[in-house]
């Protein structure tokens, strides 16, 4: 009878120092690398003997305390070379950087560029952040353009049902970093994400439904009534065909953070896209005003090293949302930033506006014996077959 009094004693202490929601499970290896070549093909229509102008999207290179996105090589292909070639940055609904080709007479009806790039992924699986709210008011000033309503009527941090919700979290948030977690919570416990649902926060807030944008919205919509910098990140997710939304949240101490609400299971954003990328082109003949914007998802892309998705160390989430759902995320630690690590002060839309920041030169490549895709090679074998 005693054996069983003192084996209880030891699974109720087990239990209960093994049920909390501190860092009980996290993300191995520290840091994840994976390398993708990515491949892109633009058919361009033109007409025989007239000039012709294309905008096609630019990536570019990017570093932070906690993902990196690294352009190692860029080279392209033309049907017909172009004989202009400049980089600009403009806000078509959305900032991107681009090329901007320019022929002046067309031999066909239409021109190829095929795009490849090597990319490397980084991910750190430990977040260093001691911020604390309220921000300094130099915060503010500097990234009010983030505190504010949507550019698109799509954020609203104005809506009267988030004070209460917000003050509820604030009040449980020693660190900002929490606070961001609390908004991330709440709205895995409240928002049920359904595809293609919603286009604002208040849309999603009123629903409890919305998709990666919505819920981004919504998200933003929230953090910004804390007067916390933030914005929505629209990005490529990696072997899918749809467009994929996530934000992006300023610390003092570790600069901008990425962040997945439609995953939360992820939590602080892991290696799943290829960020700033922008997939719609635009052509048009310089003579003209019309200007045609072409969608489309023109990407092929794969591992090029060995590259195995990181599992948790445990069957245990990192934390509970209020409601006990799962929210496995990366270790966070309420500490300075480590010296050694890159904090990126800019937020994607100002590097994609900033003319300063250069996506890699064109480089023609001469085309390869067999220069084909894997996607283009099992398509070319079903209609062998």
């Amino acid at each position: 009878m005693g054996y069983r009094l003192i084996w209880g004693i030891i699974l109720a202490v087990f239990i209960i120092t093994s049920s909390g929601t501190g860092d009980t499970s996290v993300f191995t290896p520290a840091l994840s690398k994976r390398k993708l070549k990515v491949v892109r093909t633009y058919e361009i229509l033109s007409a025989p003997g007239l000039p012709l102008t294309a905008e096609i999207p630019a990536m570019f290179s990017f570093q932070g305390a906690t993902n990196e996105q690294l352009i190692d090589s860029c080279s392209f292909t033309f049907s017909q070379k172009p004989d202009t070639i400049e980089v600009s940055s403009h806000e078509y609904g959305w900032a991107r950087k681009i090329y901007r080709m320019g022929w002046k007479k067309t031999e066909g009806i239409s021109v190829t560029v095929r795009q490849e790039l090597i990319i490397t992924l980084i991910a750190r699986n430990k977040m260093c952040t001691a911020a604390k709210l309220p921000y300094p008011a130099s915060v503010g000033e500097k990234f009010k353009d983030y505190l504010g309503p949507g550019r698109k009527g799509d954020i609203n941090p104005e809506n009267p049902a988030l004070p209460v919700i917000c003050e509820e979290i604030a009040q449980k948030s020693r660190y900002a970093e929490e606070a961001v977690a609390g908004v991330c919570d709440w709205i895995a416990d409240q928002i049920q994400w359904v595809k293609g649902a919603g286009a604002s926060s208040d849309k999603a807030l009123s629903a409890r439904s919305g998709n990666s944008y919505a819920m981004s919205c919504l998200a933003c919509a929230m953090l910004r009534k804390m007067k916390i910098p933030c914005d929505v990140v629209m990005s490529k997710y990696l072997g899918g065909d749809s467009s994929y939304y996530f934000i992006e949240v300023y610390f003092p101490d570790a600069g901008w953070v990425f962040y997945d609400l439609a995953c939360p299971e992820r939590g602080v954003k892991t290696l799943d896209c290829v960020a700033g990328s922008g997939w719609s082109f635009l052509s048009y003949n310089p003579s003209d005003t019309k200007r045609n914007w072409t969608e489309g998802y023109f990407f092929d892309e794969w591992d090029i090293a060995k590259y195995k998705e990181p599992q948790p160390a445990g069957n245990k989430p990192l934390r509970n949302t209020p409601l006990k759902k799962k929210a496995l995320s990366v270790m966070v630690a309420h500490a300075a930033v480590p010296a050694n690590l890159p904090v990126r002060q800019e937020p994607l839309r100002a590097m994609l506006l900033n003319k300063e920041i250069q996506p890699p030169a064109v480089k023609e490549k001469a085309t390869a014996t067999d220069d084909t895709t894997p996607l283009e090679k099992v398509k070319n074998n079903k209609k062998k077959e």
